[in-house]
């Protein structure tokens, strides 16, 4: 039996995605490859394709059916009222992580120094800088993360990030103090079943793996904030949904007060928070 044809028609290309993920997923791929947005998808169902576009939209709809994160296959996710370029050097930005960002605005102004530990792509300190007009420091591990969270600051125009190549705080300088410091850490325990589910297998492990209790770097990034606070300073850490209870003793061992714990959209405990005296 012969090969079916490829995709000759913008139709027929997004029927071929459909058949393989679905509506939204197929459409989101079709957008993307042929520089159109949904109103022109469905607007030129007609019209013809070339061969490139044909066999990227296959090439890209086979990879999303063997779970390639979609994200990645675009490019980009969308994070607070922005898209975000994401690689698969860079986490994809989740709306849990908006309760982050939720909590943490009304802490800010634009006098407001932030520190953004581990910040992947960019999202969390860039939208606190456009939101607020605080200036941001961003670091990352990873040299390929943090030069997409700079493509980003570039991209969208937030002005007032700065960046650092640091495993958490061991090449800030000791003069920097911040008013607030931020960071959605790895979190998942090493062999917790969650890695091999949705998206996860295809993340970067660095960004999503907080040793065998998965709160190694939790317990590092809480215990180094007091020396890079003000007097008066915050810390806020993303963690996961059975964490807050030790994340919390963390805190209160650092020597922070007015400690407390924010649920997300779902109810879920996702961050804490708290004081240096």
């Amino acid at each position: 039996m012969s090969e079916p044809a490829p995709p000759a028609t913008v139709g027929e290309a997004l029927q071929f995605a459909r058949n393989q993920i679905g509506e939204t997923e197929a459409a989101t791929l079709c957008c993307h490859f042929l520089g159109v947005n949904l109103l022109a998808l469905h607007l030129s169902s007609e019209k013809s394709i070339d061969d490139e576009q044909s066999e990227r939209i296959c090439a890209a709809t086979m990879a999303r059916t063997f779970g390639q994160p979609l994200a990645y296959l675009v490019n980009h996710q969308g994070f607070w009222n922005q898209e975000f370029l994401v690689t698969p050097a860079t986490m994809i930005p989740r709306s849990d992580t908006e309760t982050l960002v939720e909590l943490v605005l009304p802490w800010l102004s634009p006098r407001s120094r932030v520190l953004d530990l581990g910040t992947g792509c960019g999202a969390i300190g860039i939208t606190l800088a456009q939101e607020s007009g605080a200036s941001v420091c961003v670091t990352d591990i990873s040299m390929d993360a943090l030069d997409c969270a700079l493509l980003n600051a570039q991209e969208l125009d937030a002005d007032q990030i700065q960046s650092v190549h640091s495993d958490w705080y061991q090449s800030i300088p000791t003069q920097w103090e911040f008013d607030v410091v931020v960071s959605n850490p790895p979190y998942v325990p090493a062999n917790d079943d969650h890695l091999l589910n949705g998206d996860l297998p295809h993340e970067p492990q660095v960004a999503l793996v907080g040793g065998e209790d998965g709160l190694r770097d939790l317990r590092t990034v809480v215990a180094g904030a007091p020396a890079h606070l003000v007097a008066g300073g915050k810390l806020a850490v993303e963690h996961g949904y059975d964490q807050a209870i030790a994340v919390r003793g963390f805190f209160d061992v650092a020597g922070f007060k007015h400690i407390g714990t924010q649920p997300d959209i779902h109810g879920i405990p996702r961050v804490t928070y708290g004081e240096i005296a």
